[in-house]
């Protein structure tokens, strides 16, 4: 049996968003409550599922009882803040992740053919009211003349 805490992070990790799990009448099921039945499955559902096909098919069969909220992504202020009140939110978290893509373009080389160079990801996220950001990964690449990598 495992907690609510590694239900939600299992989930995140097979199925690629976050939930919050919820008793039925969208009280807080604290994250260190055990006794939960393990997330069984290793793989995200098709790519044609939807969020509410998910929590059909696979959350609602295997945890009678509970609810769980995914309040979406490119929502209005407004929306978020009206969910969270309608559901009894403990928290509101909002982010993003930003891929950039720099191609190696230096002008010093005349061998310079576009190739990637460098690929980071970003966490943009709010804090005490302020923007952050975090690199969560950065590859950094070299390539042979031929365009073969050579480092990653």
């Amino acid at each position: 049996m495992a907690t609510v805490e590694s239900v939600e992070r299992r989930i995140r990790s097979v199925e690629g968003f976050r939930v919050a799990v919820r008793h039925l009448d969208g009280r807080n099921v604290r994250g260190d409550r055990t006794h939960m039945p393990t997330y069984q499955f290793r793989r995200a559902m098709a790519d044609n599922a939807n969020v509410k096909a998910w929590r059909e098919g696979r959350f609602r069969p295997r945890y009678p009882g509970f609810e769980v909220y995914n309040l979406g992504s490119q929502v209005p202020n407004e929306e978020l803040v009206r969910q969270a009140l309608e559901k009894h939110a403990d928290a509101v978290l909002v982010s993003q992740v930003v891929t950039d893509y720099f191609p190696d373009m230096s002008s010093s080389s005349s061998l310079s053919h576009g190739w990637i160079k460098q690929v980071k990801n970003y966490w943009n996220y709010q804090m005490f009211g302020y923007w952050m950001s975090r690199t969560l990964v950065q590859n950094d690449y070299t390539t042979s003349n031929a365009g073969n990598r050579l480092t990653n």
